[in-house]
């Protein structure tokens, strides 16, 4: 993660790092990564909170050209707003979603992260886009029963405790 981001800093990139999760270690890990990177590069970083400020973190997203995920938040975050991500699995969750949703780019895990070259990750900003617009879609009907559901259960409790009451 450290060579990632010197050479997205090297190339022009503003690099900035979010914790998702504090007590799995996150914000431990970006302090790690930002001392393996030196002091030279300390001015090129920046680093967000979830815990702290969650519209910052979504603008960030939002306004970035680039995301490499390596949370499941950040993966999903970032198809949602048309951002091309480079996953860093962590779980088969993660790997799970990119095969359902079919995921075609390029993408690695903990287990292979030292092999990956930074230049195949920059290459990939232009090849690794994913437009989730037809999951969402189908994701909202996902809720129609169990709105209709609870529709009529709470008419029906509303019908009982009036009842009760006459």
């Amino acid at each position: 993660m450290k060579e990632l981001a010197i050479y997205f800093i090297e190339k022009g990139y503003a690099v900035h790092f979010m914790s998702f999760c504090e007590h799995e270690g996150d914000q431990l890990a970006i302090e790690e990564i930002q001392s393996l990177m030196g002091p030279s590069y300390e001015d090129a970083t920046q680093v967000h909170l979830y815990k702290t400020n969650i519209e910052e973190v979504l603008a960030v997203l939002a306004h970035s050209s680039f995301i490499v995920a390596s949370r499941f938040h950040a993966m999903i975050l970032g198809w949602v707003f048309g951002k091309p991500v480079f996953p860093v699995a962590y779980s088969k969750k993660m790997i799970n979603v990119m095969e359902d949703a079919q995921f075609k780019g390029l993408y690695t895990d903990f287990t292979t992260l030292e092999q990956l070259q930074p230049a195949q990750v920059f290459e990939s900003m232009t090849t690794h886009y994913m437009d989730v617009t037809p999951q969402a879609k189908h994701a909202e009907r996902h809720f129609e029963h169990l709105d209709t559901y609870l529709s009529l259960f709470e008419r029906r409790i509303r019908y009982e405790s009036q009842a009760e009451h006459s």
